[in-house]
């Protein structure tokens, strides 16, 4: 779930691997705080939900390097079982077998980055701040688990790095990530 706090008067929006629940742990056991909507609802979603408060409160999610953000991504798919030889309802179609979608393959069908949580359907944002994942773990010293694969910097050829580059410019120029 998405937290917001009455008493703090913020909304926060959980970006998918981006530390959200060990951020979701932190809020819960530190603040008085409310969960609201599906485990990862967008912007948009809390912006209706929340639609008498979201422009009172302060709002905000995180965003991580894209390529390590996308490994994470392909890797959770991977341990969820969400692969079968249909795409779940309402997955994007690049969640199939990692037989039948090689990283490079399945990083081409992603329709998604992380900066689309935060932002409308014009890519316009829509909280009114965007933190890196990087801070966060390093300033609460949590320990990141599910590193079950190689560094990210090894899935991705020359052409690969370019492509997420082009994809991700928004994530990139927001937490001045490089490859």
């Amino acid at each position: 779930m998405s937290s917001g706090s009455d008493v703090l008067k913020f909304i926060y929006v959980r970006v998918p691997r981006t530390a959200s629940t060990s951020f979701v742990h932190y809020l819960e056991t530190t603040f008085q705080c409310i969960n609201v909507g599906e485990q990862h609802s967008s912007a948009i979603e809390l912006q209706e939900l929340w639609a008498d408060k979201w422009n009172k409160y302060h709002t905000f999610g995180f965003i991580r390097n894209p390529w390590e953000w996308l490994v994470s991504m392909y890797n959770a798919n991977l341990s969820s079982g969400a692969w079968g030889k249909e795409p779940l309802p309402g997955a994007p179609a690049g969640h199939m077998r990692k037989a039948e979608h090689p990283f490079d393959e399945w990083v081409k069908l992603r329709e998604t980055t992380p900066i689309d949580w935060l932002s409308d359907r014009d890519g316009k944002l829509l909280v009114d701040e965007v933190r890196l994942f990087e801070d966060f773990v390093l300033h609460s010293k949590i320990k990141i688990s599910n590193l079950n694969h190689p560094h990210y910097r090894e899935w991705y050829d020359p052409e690969l790095v370019d492509y997420v580059a082009q994809k991700c410019k928004r994530e990139i120029e927001i937490g001045n990530y490089s490859f």
